[in-house]
């Protein structure tokens, strides 16, 4: 997964995975309110094993951002980038050349809440290591490959958090996140 902040999240932030992707027959449901994929019966909660897109969350994105989302799968040959409107409609659809998976691009967040983005704006560095905070979590929980990188301007990226997938990172937690110097006196400490 590689999450991209423009700008502290300002312009614009993005998701990608290399995951399923979504089907074609899922482009008009996947950001309805109250629609997801990852569940078909109450005890799927107990078993899912991806981060994936939750349309709850992207019908909430939708209603105060601009929202396009890029998807393939394996069945594709190419794949598709959708725009969105504040309702979850599909407004716009074309073909694209893409990897199999989804990426998710929130543009202008609160941009049709005039007053609730000048706060964002007012507070971007705080909101965005909010954020941080957040897929820091995520990196210490999982054995999932999470990048995470920001860019201001015109400026080049640069990698705020890179772990590796792998089981061993997961075992190790916070000692292979911040290392055996800072971690001394951790019980993790190998």
């Amino acid at each position: 997964m590689t999450v991209k902040f423009s700008d502290f999240g300002t312009s614009y932030f993005e998701v990608l995975d290399n995951g399923t992707g979504i089907s074609s027959d899922a482009y008009e449901t996947v950001v309805a309110r109250h629609s997801t994929s990852k569940l078909e019966k109450f005890d799927d909660l107990e078993s899912i094993s991806t981060f994936g897109f939750r349309g709850e969350a992207l019908a909430a994105l939708s209603a105060i951002s601009s929202l396009k989302i890029s998807t393939r799968t394996k069945e594709d040959q190419i794949g598709a980038e959708l725009e969105y409107d504040n309702y979850g409609k599909v407004t716009n659809q074309k073909r694209a050349v893409r990897k199999i998976g989804t990426t998710v691009r929130v543009d202008q967040l609160f941009h049709r809440i005039p007053v609730r983005r000048q706060i964002f704006l007012k507070n971007d560095k705080k909101e965005f290591q909010k954020a941080v905070n957040i897929l820091m979590g995520y990196a210490l929980m999982t054995d999932a490959r999470i990048l995470v990188q920001t860019q201001t301007q015109n400026s080049i990226w640069k990698t705020v958090i890179q772990t590796k997938a792998s089981e061993r990172f997961r075992i190790n937690t916070p000692c292979a996140q911040i290392g055996p110097n800072i971690c001394k006196k951790c019980v993790c400490q190998s």
